[in-house]
């Protein structure tokens, strides 16, 4: 009986110990890459916002939002689509605990803001990051009812789960008539409503801007008139002010194939721009509302001449998706093919990436950091952990080899 007892208690300690200290010590040095994983700027932004501000004025967004303000801008904490307004809210009150903020202000396309709950990334981008004992009183009911569908989710609340990649086969993906509707999702409405009601206590100034959209989607969404509604109906038309009368729609050759993200070379010159729409509200800048005054990409252009840094390392500093299934299509594409995405450093327009030695049909167009490539899916309907690496083509450098497992 002492025996057992004995064990019961060092068991009890050991678990305390290894929640409260070493899993902290862990994820804090990055010892098992917690910051390399599926959301490091994701991780990122939450570390940031933790800190002391760099001005009075922030700037939030998904990976559109991204594009425009550059992951590193002093000033803004880029998330993703599947973070949702749960994360934002969590951001936004890191933020007014830690700083005298002012204004702020919410970069989002309308499909970010029909991502729900119900979506294979729950797990690693909204429970993993922001299920925690500090968090867990800001959680409402109605995430709670959805995570007893799957209730081993709860024990993301522990540090250890955090870091270590147990549970992942955990998949809320239901389907939803959110984005068929064109309409706010439950999650994404509820915590807008948060997000109101805690800047106005602490009297910040919150506004809603839209990045630039791609045209076919006005028609698609029926000039978005289900969203629009939606809004007046939940007494959030303040918040939203012009959303929908300063849009930007630009034609499909200014987007990757997904049709949301800006092609590197197109976003690479006019960035600026875009950032001065959102500061001002497209008023005092001149933009027009259509695509006609943006610079579009350029066509039947002679490739600029550019003098290589032979020494210079090829490096693989970022990639995703990093959670994929075995025979399920990831970073879906409109043509129903799945794509990888890489930040790269020192890589040229002849780079290409290999998967177990298979060259794939790759985009690379530097400056931009980003390369793209179309995984067939013969490549990956198999579980098992693949080699993949980038390669180019005209000096033969090569990264070194990540490793992307298939569960």
């Amino acid at each position: 009986m002492k025996i057992l007892l004995r064990i019961l208690i060092f068991s009890i300690i050991g678990f305390i110990l290894l929640n409260n200290i070493v899993a902290p010590v862990f994820i804090r040095t990055d010892y098992f890459n917690y910051r390399k994983s599926d959301w490091p700027w994701v991780v990122r932004s939450i570390e940031k916002s933790k800190t002391k501000a760099t001005s009075d004025t922030v700037y939030l967004g998904c990976s559109v939002g991204a594009q425009i303000f550059d992951y590193g801008m002093s000033n803004s904490y880029v998330t993703d689509a599947a973070v949702s307004m749960l994360g934002h809210f969590f951001i936004i009150d890191n933020l007014l605990k830690n700083n005298e903020i002012k204004k702020v202000v919410i970069v989002v396309s309308p499909y970010a803001l029909f991502h729900c709950f119900e979506h294979p990334q729950t797990y690693s981008y909204i429970l993993k990051l922001f299920f925690s004992f500090g968090n867990s009183g800001d959680f409402s009911g109605l995430i709670y009812s959805k995570m007893l569908k799957h209730p081993a989710s709860f024990v993301t609340i522990l540090p250890t789960f955090k870091m270590a990649r147990f549970y992942e086969d955990i998949d809320f993906y239901e389907v939803t008539d959110y984005t068929p509707r064109g309409v706010i999702s439950d999650l994404n409405l509820e915590y807008l409503q948060k997000i109101k009601k805690l800047t106005a206590e602490h009297n910040v100034s919150l506004s809603v801007v839209c990045p630039p959209l791609n045209k076919e989607n006005k028609v698609r969404y029926d000039n978005f008139e289900n969203l629009r509604k939606q809004i007046l109906a939940n007494n959030l038309g303040d918040i939203f002010g012009t959303y929908f009368e300063n849009i930007l729609y630009l034609d499909n050759s200014c987007f990757l194939k997904d049709g949301l993200h800006y092609t590197p070379e197109y976003i690479s010159r006019n960035k600026e721009l875009f950032k001065r729409q959102v500061y001002t509200g497209n008023i005092e800048t001149g933009l027009t509302k259509t695509a006609e005054n943006i610079i579009a990409p350029e066509k039947n252009k002679e490739p600029e001449k550019t003098v290589e840094n032979t020494n210079s390392e090829m490096l693989i500093l970022d990639w995703g998706p990093q959670l994929l299934k075995a025979g399920e299509v990831f970073n879906k594409q409109p043509d129903g093919t799945a794509a990888l995405w890489f930040k790269a450093q020192n890589h040229t327009k002849t780079t290409v990436a290999f998967w177990e030695g298979k060259q794939l049909a790759t985009v690379s167009l530097p400056p931009s950091e980003l390369v793209s490539c179309i995984v067939p899916k013969n490549l990956y309907e198999k579980k098992g952990t693949y080699q993949v690496y980038l390669k180019d083509l005209t000096s033969g450098k090569k990264t070194k080899t990540i490793y992307l497992k298939v569960q």
